[in-house]
């Protein structure tokens, strides 16, 4: 109702004990993380909403349990909420179960069953049971009721999903115990689950303008994975299967195929098939058939889906290849009846972690496993790394015996899940992709003796003498051959002549029956370069220089990468992967400044630009032929001035890369980094435990972990006769930040380019406002905004959506879209466009000599452009050798123990007269 004009409003929150006059500030203390840690943990949520003299809007507020109450000796309307933030989860479309039959909270019995559940299965933050007990006794000391009981949690399953199912038990040689999360389990959740099934790619891909901008791209997907069946898109009740015979028409004619894979053409947006032709042989009447027989040639054409026909196929009819007739159970003729078949490859990753934190290494095995499918967008992202299994009692290869015994298993037998996307059942089949792993794994996994034979490569012949050319790629027969000569030798001197010639040994490799191993194994980029060549050629440059300069080279880096350090040459022994692959970005500039030879200086330029485009999530094949050249200049340098790096077998992989990028795509697709990183919540399992059964702890965790994630966010589970979802009210739970942050899936937030942020504030908090002014802004801004006021901001998105704060260098576009370079000042925001106020720099028409970098020339006059022209921040390095730039002692700010302290140090000053600057070409 319409009240009187005077009164206030008063906005107040009763469990945070807050209150304010603004709808906004009370929108903004609900979005807080306090608010909702409080919010969330409450045992009862019911929505009250009275009208007073102002009305409270449904769309504005969905407000909770707190009632609304008006005081009558205060002349306000009060108004009361604890609500979390409404929040769009990802799922396509939540099945909306009749919860009068399955109950607010399906699958689980209550809301306090569901916060425990997830309690207990973070990776992220994991909790012991003893602290799930501590949590269940309190809530019965508060008089909460319906509580269950830790082993009512521990042992909860979801229909016939039951993660004790997901767990795989076998035995060494010794008969010591190990325990892995099946590969199969990972999969058949991940197709089951919408948001997984929806962004999956399912098929080869060819005809894209990217070139190889994924897995799906290269000939492994297209040459060596078979897909068994396919859909038309219009008609998913329409499936086509591998080997079935097919009709279809060709310049008006019909042609007979029969259907060899399927693959996705990006330019046209359908699915093909790839069918081998064939042709109609003479009649044969004299046996009183059908006299129809066929030849099925190797001539191959692309049809789309949508033009194919199924062809009637009698059992009196017979099909030839060149190696001789076919059978009908071979060219499925009953397709009619079977379930579609989806093809799932693997990514397997190999590696060792430590048991201990502090007491001496005890290798931990470990395998985790990625869905190569995945979009590149995701592949980073912790919710798409899948743990395997772990062991330090049993070898590594013992306990890949047993995840390989399930993926055989998969490819035989039929495993049903139900795909989301589709909303079908079907068959899942899960080839592996390639096998992620680091030098030493990967010599087990060949067969390879390592880097100290003398044929040190475990991909082809070559030896340090002929370490810039491929010699004879290595064949899976011809190293089972070699492996069976070392087994006939009984003498070990012998056998040891013979592992020298070759490169190979007999170690035990369950690998060969489901990849080739020397050619599923891409090089990887985290080894091959930052704690490979990278590491190598630092340490040798280093070496050659005295304390002064290095003294000087760690200042001068400094200012290009805070993050670094000065002390990053002190240690550069013991520095990560991640450090070196940052400096590698900006060694030429501090090698030139700190007068490093030439020779260096070319060698670092040439391996920066190596790690830039190896790191590009797509390579076309022009990109492709410049990676090939400069890998050729790298080993050419090599030659000339290193030539005891030829011994070291990094030197020589940079040549099979190339080969790997055309099999299996952008070597961002399976670098090592994601994989690594979850090492250390692994071990943080391990330290929860009693540590009696490490293996068998350490999978359940995971694999009830990875069922919670499964059914918490909206995963189908088989429940009865049909595939359910959980409640509308359990996923939209599941989605809270709150519960995200905890178990570890929460994305960062996304931003629309253009975004102001960073707003400059008056006293009170509010936006601080600014009349429009057209002196200010020199006539750059149309005039329909000289009525508006607008808003000042430090910082803002870029179209990369990347954030740029005021005194970064952009990369910008004009209206004619030239590109252009400019130092980000500030943002101006008005009611319907942003605009972004830039420092001009103009680019001279001359590069550094020994960089190749472009020169830019940085003015005092300010551009005001579109905020949505900005791409991205970009690096601009200042010319200090040009300028003279010089270190000095100075009393400069520093944090110490969250701390602000003044102390006088040596710090790198620029000179802020010489404005020339160098555009950074190794960035990534």
């Amino acid at each position: 109702m319409a009240g009187d004009s005077t009164r206030t409003t008063i906005w107040r929150c009763e469990l945070c004990d807050y209150k304010t006059d603004r709808r906004s500030n009370f929108k903004r203390h609900q979005e807080t993380g306090i608010h909702q840690n409080v919010a969330c943990f409450q045992t009862s949520r019911q929505v009250v909403n009275d009208v007073f003299d102002v009305p409270c809007s449904k769309q504005t507020f969905d407000m909770s349990s707190d009632q609304l109450i008006c005081s009558d000796d205060e002349d306000t309307d009060c108004l009361y909420g604890n609500e979390c933030p409404d929040r769009d989860c990802e799922n396509e479309k939540l099945v909306e179960d009749n919860e009068e039959k399955t109950g607010k909270w399906f699958p689980f019995s209550s809301k306090i069953e569901f916060y425990l559940y997830v309690l207990m299965n973070s990776t992220t933050h994991p909790v012991s049971d003893e602290v799930v007990k501590f949590v269940i006794h309190i809530l019965k000391q508060c008089g909460v009721e319906g509580i269950p009981s830790l082993n009512t949690v521990k042992r909860r399953k979801f229909g016939t999903f039951d993660w004790n199912d997901f767990l795989l038990q076998g035995m060494d040689g010794d008969s010591v115990p190990m325990w892995i999360v099946r590969p199969s389990s990972v999969a058949k959740l991940a197709i089951a689950h919408p948001d997984f099934s929806k962004s999956l790619v399912r098929f080869p891909k060819y005809n894209t303008l990217d070139g190889y901008n994924h897995p799906s791209c290269g000939g492994k997907w297209r040459n060596d994975l078979t897909f068994h069946s396919a859909a038309i898109q219009e008609d998913q009740q329409i499936l086509f299967f591998k080997d079935e015979i097919c009709s279809f028409e060709v310049n008006g004619s019909k042609q007979l195929g029969m259907i060899y894979t399927f693959v996705e053409n990006v330019q046209a947006g359908e699915k093909e098939a790839i069918v081998c032709l064939i042709q109609q042989l003479t009649t044969d009447t004299q046996n009183n058939t059908s006299g129809r027989a066929f030849e099925i040639t190797e001539e191959k054409e692309n049809v789309p889906l949508k033009y194919l026909k199924k062809f009637p196929v009698d059992e009196r009819d017979t099909f030839f290849r060149p190696a001789g007739p076919l059978n009908l159970e071979e060219l499925g003729v009953n397709n009619d009846s079977r379930t579609p078949i989806v093809t799932l490859p693997l990514n397997i990753f190999l590696d060792d972690t430590s048991t201990h934190r502090s007491k001496r290494w005890l290798a931990l095995h470990c395998i985790q496993m990625q869905l190569s499918g995945v979009p590149m967008s995701q592949r980073h992202k912790d919710k798409n790394i899948h743990f395997i299994g772990a062991s330090e009692k049993v070898d590594i290869m013992k306990l890949t015996e047993l995840a390989v015994a399930d993926i055989k298993e998969c490819q035989k037998e039929t495993f049903i899940s139900y795909d989301a996307h589709n909303k079908q059942e079907c068959v899942i089949k899960c080839p592996v992709d390639v096998i992620v792993a680091d030098n030493n794994v990967v010599s087990l996994c060949c067969n390879h003796l390592g880097a100290s034979a003398v044929k040190y490569c475990p991909r082809c012949h070559a030896t340090s003498e002929t370490f810039d050319d491929i010699i004879q790629l290595r064949t899976p027969e011809e190293t089972k051959r070699t492996v069976s000569r070392l087994n006939l030798r009984s003498k070990e001197g012998d056998k040891a002549k013979l592992r020298k010639e070759t490169g190979i040994k007999e170690n035990f490799n369950c690998l060969w029956d489901i990849v080739d191993p020397h050619k599923d194994i891409p090089v990887g980029l985290l080894h091959l370069i930052p704690l490979g060549l990278a590491k190598h050629l630092l340490i040798q440059i280093v070496r050659q220089m005295d304390e002064k300069r290095i003294k000087e080279m760690g200042c001068h880096l400094q200012s290009l990468t805070p993050q670094l350090g000065t002390d990053f040459f002190k240690y550069i022994e013991s520095r990560q992967g991640k450090d070196f692959k940052n400096y590698l970005q900006v060694a030429p500039f501090n090698l030139v400044y700190a007068g490093a030879e030439g020779p260096f200086i070319r060698l670092t330029c040439t391996l920066a630009l190596i790690q830039k485009q190896l790191n590009m999530k797509s390579i076309n094949n022009e990109e492709l032929g410049e990676l090939r050249g400069n890998i050729q200049k790298f080993h050419e340098l090599i030659c000339d001035h290193l030539p005891n790096f030829a011994r070291k077998l990094k030197t020589h992989l940079l040549l099979h890369i190339i080969d790997d990028i055309e099999r299996h795509g952008p070597p961002t697709a399976y670098d090592e980094d994601s994989f690594e990183k979850n090492h250390g919540r692994i071990r943080d399992q391990i330290f929860l435990q009693n540590q009696k059964a490490r293996s068998r702890d350490t999978a359940s965790k995971y694999a009830q972990h990875m069922l919670c994630h499964h059914v918490v966010t909206g995963g189908y589970f088989k429940h009865g006769e049909s595939w359910k979802q959980a409640s509308a009210t359990t996923v939209h739970a599941g989605c809270d930040p709150v519960v995200e942050s905890f178990l570890g899936w929460k994305d960062e937030p996304s931003r629309d380019p253009g975004t102001i942020l960073r707003f400059n504030r008056n006293q009170h908090g509010r936006k601080e406002t600014y009349p429009f002014n057209e002196e200010t802004f020199g006539h750059q801004i149309e005039k329909e905004y000289e009525d508006q006021t607008f808003y000042r901001g430090k910082s803002m998105v870029a179209l990369s959506k990347e954030v740029v704060n005021s005194g970064d260098w952009v990369e910008y576009t004009k209206c004619n879209d030239e590109r252009s370079y400019g130092v980000f000042s500030e943002g101006i925001e008005f009611s319907m466009s942003s605009h972004a106020c830039i420092i001009k720099a103009e680019k001279l028409q001359t590069y550094d000599q020994q960089l190749g970098c472009s020169l830019l020339q940085l003015t005092t006059s300010c551009e005001y452009v579109k905020a949505s022209t900005v791409q991205r921040q970009c690096s601009i390095i200042h010319d200090c050798k040009g300028g003279h730039c010089r270190m000095r002692y100075k009393v400069a700010p520093r944090k110490v123990e969250q701390q602000k302290l003044s102390k006088k140090q040596l710090v790198f000053v620029h000179n802020d007269e010489h404005k020339i600057y160098m555009l950074n070409h190794f960035k990534l």
